[in-house]
């Protein structure tokens, strides 16, 4: 549809335009309302899993107070010399800030798995409770760049969570399986996965 609209003609922008804004604007309540359900398990798996305050903003791709079917209208001139729309669902973005700014401009690469991690989580919990699906989760490398008590922080809630979980390490004794109810390790050698006794 978007990039439909974006090659129109004049006499096919209008259809194209409101079909857009129809669209959006639904896409745009339905985020919403599955932000609503996510807000408190994200805040919950930001202070279970990190010492930051981190808050997150949803921007819509537009000013919601204007039509998005006026402000395509609108910015249709500029959209046609840019080759792509200004204003839409495409445009949307989660925002994490620490402290007012931008989570990416002050957070270190450990904090930002960590929040990457929470965010993983809280989204799968929230999965689970709207549509009683539990999605599998593969984690690559898990001890890089995080310390002994994010790490564990981390393995716990993977744990609590009940999802099957795939662990990458080059080093298997910084990832505790304590307290799984079941666990299997492999090492690979040579191109070829070893299962091995622990």
């Amino acid at each position: 549809m978007l990039r439909a609209r974006n090659v129109a003609n004049k006499d096919e922008r209008v259809a194209w335009s409101l079909e857009m804004a129809s669209a959006g604007e639904d896409l745009h309540r339905l985020r919403e309302e599955r932000l609503k359900i996510a807000r408190p398990v994200l805040e919950a798996a930001f202070k279970e899993l990190s010492n930051l305050d981190i808050q997150f903003l949803y921007r819509p791709g537009w000013d919601t107070a204007e039509s998005l079917a006026e402000l395509l209208e609108k910015g249709w001139d500029a959209d046609s010399a840019r080759g792509f729309s200004l204003f839409g669902p495409h445009r949307a973005d989660l925002q994490f800030q620490v402290g007012g700014r931008q989570a990416q401009h002050v957070v270190s690469r450990g904090e930002g798995k960590v929040l990457v991690f929470a965010i993983l989580i809280a989204f799968a919990q929230v999965l689970f409770s709207t549509a009683q699906i539990r999605p599998l989760m593969l984690v690559d490398e898990l001890a890089s760049e995080l310390d002994d008590i994010h790490r564990e922080r981390f393995l716990e809630a993977l744990r609590a969570s009940g999802m099957q979980v795939f662990i990458t390490t080059v080093n298997s004794e910084l990832v505790n399986c304590v307290g799984w109810e079941r666990v299997n390790m492999f090492e690979l050698s040579r191109g070829e996965a070893i299962q091995v006794l622990h």
